[in-house]
């Protein structure tokens, strides 16, 4: 999925989804730090998480999603107009998770390829064995023979 194509499947999820959004909200408040998220301030200019204007609803919206209730009614519509507002932080960490799962198969595609060379090594091993072996069996055959 190219950039354009996960903005607008992070925008559709919002616009869509009040799971979404729920989560959405979630992923924001995340990024807070633990002090801004504890007070409800912005206290950093770091361009992650609720901006000062946005922090106070961000910050009720997600302590009661995270008291296990959903939003509903003015409360989903505000989480939407805020997960909207949102959706380049959104779409970093959309794209963050597309990098991680990519590095996750990259990874066990590599751990597959070293089992295979094992695998392929420890036959090699086997085979080396087994012609020795019968080698062995031939030098006696022929060494019982010639006695």
């Amino acid at each position: 999925m190219n950039d354009e194509e996960l903005m607008m499947a992070v925008e559709k999820s919002i616009a869509t989804n009040p799971k979404a959004v729920e989560k959405a909200i979630l992923a924001i408040y995340n990024r807070q730090t633990q002090d801004e998220k504890q007070e409800r301030t912005t206290k950093h200019s770091n361009g992650i998480g609720f901006s000062g204007a946005d922090v106070s609803l961000g910050g009720y919206l997600a302590g009661w999603i995270l008291n296990g209730k959903h939003l509903s009614g003015k409360f989903l519509s505000k989480g939407r107009l805020l997960a909207y507002k949102y959706r380049g932080q959104l779409f970093d960490i959309a794209k963050d998770k597309q990098a991680a799962k990519l590095r996750d198969a990259l990874a066990q595609f590599g751990s597959v390829v070293d089992s295979m060379n094992a695998n392929t090594a420890s036959h090699r091993q086997d085979d080396v064995e087994l012609a020795r072996r019968e080698s062995q069996k031939i030098l006696d055959d022929l060494t019982a023979v010639t006695s």
